[in-house]
């Protein structure tokens, strides 16, 4: 009677070791599945940014009188939770990267592009004539996405003259960089007791009127690699996740 007894219940565990395994092997199959595709979806939205991985905005037409254009840029606002703990955790740039993209429209002048701190750029440009939005000038950014906004621009103190030397010669700038083809990189985040920055386009040899095109580009560095931790994560799962089933089988 008792070899009955002690039999019953080997057949009962195995039952609910089983159960076990299915469960197990059924969790893990979702898992993997919802990590592949979630890497495969972020791989794919991917393909629509530059070879840098930035989202690119629409092309703004810069066709100034003036010796130079400015834009005046308040850093970006962080709204989710998420992004809060990351940039207190691993700073501004872990959260977003972004970088102006400014095209020369006349091949034959260099273009200069700087970016400093706006204190910095008022005192530069306080005797210079000079190009800006008016009244106001948007720009926003977030995942896969970047636009600049200006309806308008205004010329200020015309009919004064260009910079002593050439822009590339100062030494305030926080970077800057001078081609047909220029790009200068920032954080779009940083304290709120900090200044703003301000983009300044010019030609290189300070000489009157500024023809450019400008982009902004825009990234979350951490969507770059994301897909390839999450594919293959993905696919360990659902090994795991074949195996207990099959194991459930036997």
């Amino acid at each position: 009677m008792s070899f009955f007894t002690v039999e019953d219940s080997s057949s009962e565990k195995k039952a609910k070791g089983k159960t076990v395994f299915l469960v197990v092997g059924f969790l893990l199959l979702i898992l993997g599945v919802a990590s592949i595709s979630g890497g495969g979806v972020i791989l794919f939205l991917n393909l629509g940014t530059d070879s840098e991985g930035y989202a690119l905005s629409n092309v703004y037409r810069v066709d100034s009188s003036a010796y130079a254009f400015i834009l005046e840029i308040g850093s970006l606002r962080i709204v989710t939770s998420y992004a809060q703990l990351a940039n207190q955790i691993f700073g501004s740039e872990a959260v977003a990267q972004a970088k102006w993209v400014v095209y020369s429209v006349n091949s034959s002048r260099e273009l200069f592009v700087g970016y400093a701190k706006a204190a910095d750029v008022k005192t530069y440009v306080n005797r210079m004539e000079i190009e800006y939005p008016y009244p106001y000038f948007e720009w926003s950014a977030h995942q896969y996405y970047a636009n600049i906004n200006i309806p308008s621009t205004a010329v200020s103190r015309a009919g004064f003259g260009g910079p002593a030397r050439s822009p590339s010669m100062e030494s305030f700038w926080l970077t800057s960089a001078h081609s047909n083809e220029s790009a200068v990189y920032f954080s779009p985040i940083w304290g709120s007791q900090e200044d703003n920055r301000c983009l300044v386009i010019m030609n290189l040899d300070g000489s009157k009127g500024v023809e450019a095109d400008i982009r902004l580009g825009f990234k979350v560095p951490i969507l770059g690699w994301l897909p390839y931790l999450l594919i293959p994560l993905g696919i360990g799962l659902c090994l795991c996740g074949l195996f207990l089933y099959r194991k459930r089988k036997r």
